[in-house]
């Protein structure tokens, strides 16, 4: 029985561990700065895109519960920046969490991960303006 108690525990911390040795795996990927380049709502593409500029700090996301960024918005509309603080974080499941502070324009706000390369990421949402169509983002490496 304790050989089984103890292979059950076992097992467990191995999962914990390789989850988050995942995690880390993606923040390292993600760390620097992007900007967007293409949008897309359901299967149309939109033409005039706000210029949004993510920056995701360096940090071990296994020793601080968020890593630190900001968001810089360059409204197409009418040329209007707005930039904010954000903290994010990536799970197991390829999800980007960012969290923006109560004084910030924008809101927080959950991305699936659907592509994390070199110099090209891509994050995927369903947007409630849009009657839940997805919305994907395509991103380039600054």
């Amino acid at each position: 029985m304790r050989r089984i108690v103890f292979l059950l525990f076992s097992i467990s911390l191995l999962l914990l561990v390789s989850a988050c040795a995942k995690e880390q795996i993606w923040i390292e990927k993600i760390d620097g700065t992007w900007t967007l380049t293409d949008k897309t709502i359901g299967e149309t593409r939109v033409e005039n895109i706000d210029l949004i500029t993510l920056y995701f700090d360096s940090c071990n996301q296994n020793q601080e519960d968020r890593c630190t960024g900001q968001i810089t918005v360059e409204y197409a509309e009418n040329g209007n920046i707005e930039t904010a603080p954000m903290e994010y974080m990536i799970s197991w499941s390829k999800n980007l969490f960012l969290y923006f502070n109560a004084e910030s324009p924008f809101q927080d706000i959950i991305y699936e991960i659907k592509s994390l390369k070199k110099n090209t990421l891509v994050l995927e949402y369903y947007d409630r303006a849009h009657n839940y169509e997805l919305v994907s983002l395509t991103f380039h490496r600054n």
